[in-house]
């Protein structure tokens, strides 16, 4: 795996750093999530200045996924809003963009994330597959989908889901999924893909690595065993993946005792739903 394992990293509390491009500033200012050591694929959680501005017209050079997290984020005729989420195909041009009031996002790149001035898409663009604007807070919820490993009547009772894209081609995910109130599942289970997943609102056990709030970031292999999986008061995460999610579930005799103790550990709990900076995505 080309991406170092990383469990976990709570993202508001990350220093930033001026992102550069080409040794020009950009006006972003980043907090690197994970990078790719092969592609030079990226993610960030990045923030805008209110007014901050970038009057050329161009495109980036690899594919990019931004979720606005806080604040606005005008590209071309486009303006995104704390919870709008967008997928730009490497090479699909883009006009001036703005930000009136700054912005916090998150930013995924599947490759280096450079930017180039231009007036046209690029020649080999995937227009077609361009999203330029979703609310993805606003969506409905929907019921889980069957998938290898996990026919859907069996997965876990009050889970959601929002898909946000599905490439046509390689089946390429981006989701947000919703554990409600008491949720668990005592099982721990693996992929065969790699998964990055941000925790967006709520209180979540992520077996051993004890309780997780909102802000916790993770890129995981797929060949790595996760969980029991709790929520207490409920919680809603953001995920991506290469391609078609699949299931292996292991069942240890430990796991379920984990479950049991964290519902009952009413001490770490201020008795209602823990949203985080970002507000409620229920």
């Amino acid at each position: 795996m080309a991406r170092d394992h990383i469990e976990y990293h709570i993202v508001q509390d990350m220093p930033q750093t001026p992102l550069m491009d080409k040794d020009a500033a950009t006006g972003f200012r980043i907090a690197e999530l994970s990078r790719d050591h092969e592609t030079g694929a990226v993610s960030y959680f990045g923030s805008l200045a209110p007014q901050w501005i970038r009057r050329e017209s161009g495109y980036y050079e690899s594919d990019a996924e931004f979720l606005v997290m806080r604040g606005d984020l005008k590209i071309g005729d486009t303006v995104l809003s704390a919870g709008h989420y967008c997928f730009l195909p490497g090479g699909c041009l883009l006009g001036e963009s703005f930000s009136d009031t700054g912005c916090e996002l998150f930013m995924m790149f599947d490759g280096p994330a450079l930017f180039t001035e231009a007036n046209k898409d690029r020649a080999d663009a995937r227009t077609d597959l361009r999203i330029d604007h979703v609310d993805a807070k606003g969506m409905p919820w929907g019921e889980p989908p069957a998938h290898p490993g996990r026919p859907a009547e069996e997965a876990p009772a009050g889970l959601g889901v929002k898909y946000l894209r599905v490439d046509p081609e390689t089946q390429a995910y981006t989701l947000m999924v919703r554990q409600p109130d008491g949720w668990f599942d005592p099982k721990l289970e693996r992929h065969s893909i790699w998964e990055e997943l941000i925790l967006l609102d709520g209180d979540y056990l992520m077996g051993k690595m004890g309780k997780v709030t909102a802000g916790c970031y993770i890129f995981r292999d797929g060949i790595i065993p996760h969980g029991p999986q709790v929520s207490r008061h409920g919680s809603v995460w953001f995920g991506r993946g290469p391609g078609p999610i699949d299931f292996d579930y292991m069942d240890e005799p430990w796991a379920r005792g984990l479950v049991e103790q964290y519902l009952n550990a009413k001490h770490i709990f201020n008795g209602e739903h823990e949203t985080g900076p970002w507000g409620s995505w229920l």
